[in-house]
């Protein structure tokens, strides 16, 4: 959300600026560089319909937003 929630990205150049040394950036920086997250397709069919429910509440004004300020994750080894 524009001025509310930083992107991805923004989080990920925030937690960077606090580290102090350099070599445990690079490390973490080609680390996730490199990070591809397994999916499937009926993971990614959930979590786009959660992410479009929380894009209509915001759009819509249908109220609250239920990802603001939260990481949402899908056990699927217990789904």
């Amino acid at each position: 959300m524009p001025g509310v929630s930083p992107c991805q990205n923004c989080e990920r150049e925030s937690l960077m600026g606090t580290l102090d040394d350099c070599e445990f950036q690079s490390q973490v920086r080609c680390i996730n560089e490199a990070y591809q997250s397994p999916s499937s397709s009926p993971v990614n069919a959930m979590a786009s319909a959660a992410a479009l429910a929380d894009v209509l509440r915001f759009l819509g004004g249908y109220g609250e937003v239920a990802s603001l300020g939260k990481r949402l994750a899908i056990r699927t080894d217990t789904f």
